[in-house]
């Protein structure tokens, strides 16, 4: 004899579900839930027991009354029969007695195992929970960071429009570029003037308060995700400060950057070809060009910088991250690493503070232009 799961009351679909697999076709088919529904409206007495809501719970009494009376039924229709699992069940013959009490507790217990069974909470795996956590730092590590960037964005506002309130000058005019790098601008004294803090290192002559031979281009979003183009600018600070550990590097600040990449009429819409890249190092004056592209491949950021040396006219392949462009921290950790890496492994400069020593094509993809 089969027991029944401890269970007080008993919800009413889980019997009407356990009466529907009792039913079938004269063909031994499954009856399908509209007929079955159907079946138990027009009955009185099934539907005298079973007209509840389906959330409604009834006693274990109440319940085997029903599927007792659903069998009786179920055996004496012109439409069905027993299904095969009433009759595994011991419901068989449906005499004048009705079933079996034995069959009916075996079917009463199945739908409770199953209505326990459907209760049961199925919870994240341990996997997942790493991966929600992860995420969850990633958020809030982004947001923060938007939020300094807004605060920074507002600094910079205020201090303009107070410079401009207290300047009584002609207009604005930004520094002039030319292939020895950022030109003298007419100062209203007439003497020349320099960007403030800053001199591209000429040939073997002396350098400004911080030597400035490399330049950082933006990012290129090969893609149409407006989240890879966030990624990029985020990308473009790693570098900038994985640069600044580098001693023989001084990139120009991003503000010059972008205003003389607009001189010559770049937007961020467009990919910096070889040539560009090439361009950029003369009209500068600098000795390195830094530039890559981010771009979605399988579900992933494919990031690769790129690095133009104009004294030996090639390439390299600087750095290369796929990752999940949610984990924009591990992104970062992984684009910095190799950007640091690449200049440890490169041995001693050449000359203090002038030059770097490039690894060979064994040990970076050297790409001649």
């Amino acid at each position: 004899m089969s027991t029944i799961p401890y269970r007080p009351k008993i919800k009413i679909d889980t019997i009407r579900n356990v009466a529907q697999k009792m039913a079938a076709t004269k063909a031994g088919k499954v009856i399908n839930t509209t007929a079955f529904k159907k079946f138990l409206k027009h009955d009185k007495d099934l539907h005298a027991l079973g007209y509840r809501p389906g959330s409604a719970k009834i006693t274990k009494q109440t319940a085997k009354k029903f599927l007792g009376t659903a069998a009786e039924k179920i055996a004496h229709s012109d439409k069905m029969k027993l299904s095969l699992f009433a009759r595994k069940s011991g419901i068989k013959n449906v005499d004048s007695h009705g079933p079996s009490e034995t069959g009916i507790k075996k079917v009463l217990g199945a739908g409770v195992k199953e209505e326990i069974s459907h209760e049961i909470e199925q919870g994240p795996s341990p996997e997942d929970v790493r991966h929600q956590k992860r995420l969850e730092k990633a958020r809030t590590i982004m947001h923060q960071r938007d939020r300094a960037d807004d605060i920074r964005k507002e600094t910079e506002s205020m201090k303009k429009t107070t410079d401009s309130a207290s300047k009584n000058t002609t207009a604005y005019r930004p520094p002039q570029f030319s292939a020895g790098g950022v030109s003298a601008l007419p100062s209203s004294s007439g003497r020349a003037s320099q960007v403030p803090g800053f001199r591209v290192q000429s040939a073997g002559g002396s350098t400004g308060r911080q030597m400035t031979n490399a330049i950082l281009v933006p990012f290129h979003n090969l893609s149409q995700m407006r989240e890879l183009t966030i990624l990029g600018t985020k990308l473009e600070e790693t570098v900038r400060r994985a640069l600044a550990g580098v001693s023989s590097i001084g990139v120009l600040p991003r503000v010059q950057t972008i205003r003389f990449l607009q001189n010559l009429g770049w937007t961020p819409s467009r990919i910096i070809p070889p040539e560009f890249a090439k361009r950029l190092a003369k009209d500068l004056g600098v000795r390195y060009v830094f530039y890559g592209t981010i771009t979605h491949e399988h579900g992933l950021a494919y990031v690769r910088l790129m690095l133009l040396v104009a004294a030996r006219n090639s390439i390299l392949l600087l750095a290369e991250v796929r990752e999940d462009f949610h984990n924009t921290f591990e992104v970062e950790e992984k684009l910095s690493w190799q950007v640091q890496n690449f200049f440890d492994d490169s041995g001693p400069a050449a000359s203090e503070h002038t030059e770097v020593d490039i690894p060979s094509a064994a040990d970076a993809i050297d790409l001649p232009l």
